[in-house]
């Protein structure tokens, strides 16, 4: 089977899940004796050198390409987010033209890539799920792009409606979209590959958390939790990149140490964010992960330190969940629940070194039999075959299909302005300059 996959990232250099999903099942498809191409790129990976990684083509997404595509969606001038995802989608989708031809194409959510694909409708396309920029958005919203966050879900709902099949890995991302596009989508889980086990634990230890400090990923129901806990509260590494929370200019680490200045900084130490590698080693070290999640379509970090045997403590927001026996093989509670997770993280510190090493057994043998990348690769290729025999070309609704296109509108796409009160315009136009010059209100 030839298959191409149009990614945002891949191994070496990737900051994500994606990039893990798709380092751990490419290379077993190609061992399972099936031709791999990989397209990268997005709205923000573009212009670098393609590379073989793996037995895999790697093309990246040339930027003449993208700023063209730029130019073509001008109308969407106002919401430059939106602008550039379909820019990105678009000129991916050109440059797949120089290639192939292809038994099956697989394109992620995120950022829309799947967009042109979709309209397409000539060949057997798969979306998967990873966790589209709309839900992203929905989650955690900015204060100034309603406008653009609404605009991205309707046009993703409309435009996934019509795709040949949609994959995800967890049971709640598939009820999700199931109800959004009416369509059925595939639960697969993700694979993982599993190192040499580290050995087994002693003690309670130190916690850790692995992810953007960012507000679905639940820093602060781990700081409410940890404030319960008082002086029994454990110190707790959190490793991951800081994110803008609120208006411009402030982040979520800001935010946190002001409003949970007892705890943050404090009891959880952030230390940034970390290589690949690096991660591995501290959740092998830690003596408990913690997943404090409201939303994660999955969260790999918690089936990968399952898999280096660490006491996994997971939200019932994130999807890992859905591997998780609770008190066999790590421990569940439910989402934003500061008082659970408290409980949760007083009852995992009792454990014994007997229990502890039981429980990371049983999580090392959970990942090892369920994620093998061998097995999750050939339930991979009979979705692909189930497609490529149930395929029928679509015709996209024009509607959809004009709202999402390349277009020219010939006025710069700045002719909405011309509705808006010069008055209004006169003032926003000064608050920026006041803004940007760092003038100081008196």
């Amino acid at each position: 089977m030839k298959l191409l996959f149009v990614l945002p990232e891949y191994p070496p250099s990737y900051g994500g899940g994606i990039g893990s999903f798709y380092g751990a099942l490419l290379p077993a498809l190609i061992a399972q004796g099936h031709e791999v191409d990989l397209l990268l790129g997005s709205a923000f990976v573009h212009g670098h050198d393609g590379y073989t990684l793996d037995g895999i083509n790697i093309t990246v997404l040339t930027t003449e390409r993208l700023e063209r595509n730029l130019e073509a969606f001008e109308h969407y001038r106002m919401l430059p987010e939106l602008r550039r995802y379909l820019a990105a989608a678009w000129a991916l989708f050109e440059q797949a033209k120089d290639y192939g031809p292809y038994d099956v194409v697989e394109v992620v959510d995120w950022g829309m890539m799947f967009v042109p694909w979709v309209l397409d409708g000539l060949q057997p396309t798969i979306v998967h799920m990873h966790g589209s920029s709309g839900q992203i958005d929905f989650r955690d919203p900015s204060p100034s792009g309603a406008l653009q966050g609404h605009m991205m879900r309707m046009l993703e709902a409309a435009t996934l409606r019509n795709t040949t099949a949609l994959h995800t890995h967890s049971i709640a991302n598939q009820k999700e979209w199931a109800s959004i596009t009416e369509q059925k989508v595939l639960n697969l889980p993700p694979p993982l590959i599993v190192g040499e086990s580290p050995g087994n634990r002693r003690s309670g230890g130190k916690g850790l958390v692995v992810g953007r400090i960012q507000k679905w990923k639940g820093p602060t129901v781990l700081c409410e939790a940890l404030q319960i806990l008082g002086s029994q509260a454990p110190e707790v590494t959190w490793a991951g990149r800081d994110t803008r929370f609120g208006e411009k200019g402030s982040s979520m680490d800001e935010y946190l140490a002001r409003t949970y200045h007892d705890v943050w900084r404090k009891k959880v130490k952030p230390i940034g964010e970390i290589a690949p590698s690096d991660v591995l080693r501290i959740q092998a070290e830690a003596g408990f992960v913690i997943v404090p999640s409201l939303w994660d379509v999955y969260n790999l970090t918690a089936v990968e330190a399952m898999g280096a045997g660490a006491v996994v403590v997971c939200s019932t927001g994130a999807g890992a969940v859905d591997l998780i026996e609770h008190g066999v093989n790590g421990f569940a509670f439910p989402a934003d629940d500061p008082r659970a997770l408290a409980d949760t993280i007083r009852a995992v510190m009792a454990l014994t070194a007997g229990e502890r090493d039981a429980i990371s057994a049983a999580a090392r043998d959970t990942v090892t039999r369920q994620l093998a990348p061998e097995v999750i690769a050939k339930r991979k290729v009979r979705a692909y075959e189930k497609t490529m025999d149930a395929f029928v070309g679509r015709d996209v609704d024009e509607w959809v299909r004009a709202a999402v296109s390349p277009a020219t509108s010939g006025d710069g796409g700045l002719a909405f302005l011309d509705y808006q009160p010069l008055r209004d315009l006169l003032g926003y136009t000064g608050s920026r300059i006041v803004s940007k010059l760092g003038i100081t209100k008196r």
